[in-house]
């Protein structure tokens, strides 16, 4: 039998979403924050328009300090900003939904 191709589970056009998500909150280094940019850096888009994919590529969500703190947030011990990390996580799942 021939292999089956690739993406079959896709409707035609292929199409894609690039939601930039830069979270640095839950790492002890820095820099996770930067990687949507860096992947743009890279040709990410072009590469996935060379693939044959529609590309929807949207501006970074707002994952600052400010847009997701709260006043209520409660401090864990083994867990570093996890309701910050919490709500963005939210944030981006309402997206994908």
């Amino acid at each position: 039998p021939s292999p089956k191709p690739l993406f079959q589970h896709c409707s035609n056009p292929k199409t894609v979403s690039i939601i930039g998500a830069p979270m640095t909150f839950g790492q002890p280094y820095v820099g996770t924050d930067h990687g949507p940019s860096f992947l743009r850096k890279a040709g990410l888009r072009s590469k996935l328009i060379a693939l044959g994919w529609l590309v929807d590529d949207g501006p970074d969500l707002n994952f600052s300090a400010k847009a997701l703190a709260s006043p209520d947030d409660m401090v864990h011990p083994h867990a570093k900003n996890s309701s910050m990390i919490g709500r963005g996580t939210q944030i981006l799942s309402q997206i994908v939904e």
